[in-house]
């Protein structure tokens, strides 16, 4: 099996996608772009989980951001569901979380869907498959549905369960760099791969191969040349450099010349040492 590594223009949106040679590269752009495209939005859901557990549901937009003081000079009621129990600092969010028990099953839930989804993944040759993307979704529905039972409490406008049934508007644009299915392109050691062709085209035959892709859109052109070194060699030179610069800096502050009457500085020490003087003189009375 061919091993891609797909990178975005986000390094926290990488995986790796295992493949074969003789699939076409229509095939393959169909497959790595619904599986970023899940990837992201079970990451959002397990985000927008979260701050459900964290902190309540999500205000009527009329009443986000207003403190209780601005929300009484409009007649607005900021607190339907109740006194809050855990205030949103942001002031965007009802403020009654679930039970303490439920809410620390969702959130032990998140943590575990950000792992199983994260890009570390990839540093430990781990691929990303789609029904485990899928599976890690169906998850986080459960662990919704343990504190909201068929959404009972929950606004129709809250994140989560707005991603959960596919009605979300907003797309994650932020995140997903503007990548859908139909616009979403492979490129590879700076060529675009054409759909029409198979990928042994690029890669040959040898199914052992691996190698990086860069997924983006068509409209996006040529993708930024990576780095020639990867972040953790870049801050080992750097601490290196810093650690050189501090040392010749205490070497210009370092004035002291008392090593000068250091017997190894003595510039006659070997030859008293031959001599046989290279001691105090002693008279022996």
């Amino acid at each position: 099996m061919v091993l891609l590594h797909v990178k975005t223009a986000d390094q926290q949106h990488q995986f790796l996608f295992e493949t074969k040679t003789n699939e076409t590269v229509k095939d393959i752009i169909s497959a790595v772009a619904t599986l970023h495209l899940t990837r992201l939005k079970a990451l959002r859901v397990a985000d927008a989980a979260e701050a459900l557990a964290t902190y309540g549901p999500l205000r009527p937009e009329e009443t986000r951001g207003l403190t209780e003081e601005v929300a009484k000079l409009s007649n607005l009621n900021v607190h339907p569901d109740g006194p809050p129990t855990n205030p949103d600092p942001h002031h965007c969010r009802t403020g009654v979380p679930p039970p303490k028990e439920v809410a620390d099953v969702i959130l032990r839930t998140c943590s575990e869907a950000k792992e199983a989804l994260s890009h570390k993944k990839a540093e430990r040759r781990e691929t990303l498959q789609l029904e485990a993307v899928q599976e890690t979704l169906n998850v986080l529905r459960g662990a919704l549905q343990i504190a909201y039972p068929a959404n009972h409490g929950l606004p129709t406008w809250e994140p989560a369960r707005l991603l959960l049934e596919d009605k979300d508007t907003t797309g994650g644009q932020e995140i997903s760099e503007n990548i859908t299915l139909e616009n979403a392109c492979l490129w590879w050691t700076g060529k675009q791969l054409q759909q029409t062709e198979y990928l042994s085209k690029y890669l040959g035959t040898n199914e052992k191969t691996k190698t990086v892709v860069r997924l983006q859109p068509k409209s996006a052109g040529p993708p930024v040349r990576e780095p020639r070194m990867d972040a953790e060699t870049h801050k080992a030179v750097l601490a290196y450099c810093h650690k050189k610069r501090q040392e010749e800096k205490a070497f210009a502050e370092d004035d002291d010349d008392s090593y000068l009457y250091s017997p190894w500085a003595d510039p006659r020490a070997l030859k008293e040492s031959l001599v046989g003087i290279n001691g105090p003189i002693r008279w022996r009375a």
